[in-house]
């Protein structure tokens, strides 16, 4: 990933606080979650010096709570500039992170269009996209179809035609155009990223292979995507992904898969 990045390995309660770095931005983070791997998106490609901290989210470490009363991640902390006594800002909420991001760093282009029409416009679809993700985790995690499954699968496989018709109308290889991945591609990937699990769950209701034969626009862009050298620095392998799904669906969260040595 970045060049200043570290990763603690797996923090969780009673571990002690590692010392903030000068220089270095902290994102306490739970590596399988979808709105971390917005914020570090964002932070590959603007090309923030930054570390990240990953916590066990069912044992969270008494400190996290502190900066953060609602355990939420992610949750960025930077020391104050010049502030050698430890004092430090925080931030939470990944669309806010990610603004942030690109605002404060200069290093790389922004992920914003210059244009404030187009600007809204983006965020009315990222705002819009709380949608599909929303129908993406009823999915994942319906253990025992209640008699909603099927209609929450072709809901959601409806709004992936929703994207694929902007895309089309747009004209462009990513939603940010045509040369690299603009802010709203990077916050709606992770779960894009995410889609086969439920290809893996429901192979027979979500062919995912098929579905998006149905869009073209929106697959190739997938594609794209994945080739992107952002993307390939974050994304996780479709197996881990999943084997984490099984473990959260059983309540195990098995928060050490990928964990370095």
């Amino acid at each position: 990933m970045c060049t200043d990045f570290i990763m603690f390995c797996l923090i969780l309660t009673g571990s002690p606080f590692p010392p903030l770095q000068k220089d270095k931005v902290r994102i306490y983070s739970m590596r399988f979650c979808p709105y971390v791997e917005r914020a570090i998106l964002v932070a590959e490609a603007k090309k923030v010096p930054y570390e990240i901290v990953n916590c066990n989210l069912k044992q969270k470490p008494e400190w996290l709570l502190e900066k953060n009363p609602a355990g939420k991640v992610p949750t960025v902390e930077i020391l104050e500039e010049g502030g050698g006594g430890g004092d430090s800002k925080i931030l939470d909420e990944s669309l806010i992170v990610a603004d942030f991001f690109d605002e404060a760093f200069t290093q790389a282009p922004s992920l914003v269009s210059a244009d404030p029409f187009q600007k809204a416009t983006d965020r009315v679809w990222m705002e819009a996209f709380g949608k599909l993700s929303g129908l993406y985790f009823k999915a994942v995690y319906m253990k025992v179809d209640d008699g909603t499954l099927d209609t929450t699968l072709e809901i959601l496989r409806k709004e992936l035609g929703v994207y694929d018709k902007e895309l089309h109308r747009r004209g462009s290889k990513f939603y940010g155009g045509n040369s690299t991945p603009g802010m709203l591609d990077f916050m709606i990937w992770p779960w894009i990223e995410r889609l086969p699990n439920l290809q893996k769950l429901y192979s027979d209701k979500f062919p995912l292979d098929d579905i998006l034969k149905e869009y073209p626009t929106f697959a190739a862009w997938i594609n794209s995507m994945k080739a992107d050298v952002t993307v390939q620095k974050v994304m996780i392998p479709t197996d881990i992904h999943f084997k984490y799904i099984v473990s959260s669906r059983n309540g195990t969260n098995d928060y050490t898969l990928m964990e370095e040595e």
